[in-house]
């Protein structure tokens, strides 16, 4: 893969004496991402709508809505977010991923098509999908911060400086 879209056609690539394929798109972390770096997350998207779907087709019409969102959440949510971790998104990648999750809620409890979902996600404990994603975030770097590998512990000295940040804000998201 060459990022920015150039292609040198001299430069060959081998592995094993075997000639490396030139690719518009890599595949890491169940993410697509292209020569432009640009990363599609349309195979967890994918992947997410399928598991909901099963969900709700296994279960029927005559199902208990918070059952439902509990197993959205345990199910759905991580091969929609599967390495958002290290993922830098924007606003336009945060917008489309609550659309998501307030459409979901709004086909579990059928309701709420032309209102926000806010008041739904608060009765149901449930945070919101950018709160999930930065909780997700704070969560991994936190990890890396206090880990026991060498390596992690390298990549922690340069965000220790971000420790006290982090245990402030985790302990409030906790207590929330």
């Amino acid at each position: 893969m060459s990022f920015g879209g150039y292609v040198p056609s001299t430069f060959a690539v081998t592995l094993y004496d075997k000639p490396i394929q030139w690719v518009h798109k890599l595949k890491y972390l169940g993410c697509f991402i292209h020569h432009s770096c640009s990363v599609d997350y349309g195979n967890n998207m994918q992947k997410f709508y399928g598991s909901f779907n099963n969900i709700l087709s296994v279960l029927g019409h005559k199902r208990n809505e918070i059952s439902v969102v509990y197993l959205v959440k345990t199910y759905c949510i991580p091969s929609l977010l599967y390495g958002r971790e290290i993922w830098s998104l924007n606003s336009l990648d945060y917008h489309k991923l609550n659309v998501i999750w307030n459409n979901a809620f709004r086909r579990i409890f059928q309701c709420c098509w032309r209102e926000s979902v806010s008041c739904l996600l608060y009765y149901c404990k449930v945070l919101p999908m950018s709160y999930i994603i930065d909780q997700r975030k704070l969560l991994f770097l936190k990890k890396i911060c206090t880990s026991d590998n060498t390596v992690l512990q390298s990549f922690s000295i340069v965000l220790k400086y971000c420790q006290n940040t982090l245990s402030i804000i985790y302990d409030l998201i906790v207590m929330t």
